[in-house]
């Protein structure tokens, strides 16, 4: 009966090592900037203004048209080698 007291012990102790910090650490409860600053950017990000997703940002548009470019310039490419290998 000893044996399974002592395994028990072990266990409730070895559960106890998997938590290294208590829930309410912080009595103010203040909440992280970077977590606000995350917050902020989800909330930009659902605003319902039409915009799809990938171009809610300042610069997704001009990264968009420079997709596209190099799209272009790639299908261009392989018109020009298929023109010259025929």
């Amino acid at each position: 009966m000893s044996i399974v007291k002592n395994v028990s012990r072990l266990a409730q102790l070895s559960a106890r090592q998997l938590s290294t910090s208590p829930v309410g650490k912080s009595s103010n409860m203040e909440i992280h900037e970077g977590y606000k600053r995350l917050k902020d950017l989800q909330a930009k990000y659902q605003l319902p203004d039409g915009k799809p997703v990938h171009l809610k940002r300042a610069g997704d548009k001009a990264l968009m048209y420079i997709t596209f470019a190099a799209c272009a310039a790639g299908l261009a490419g392989i018109v020009d080698l298929f023109y010259t290998l025929s």
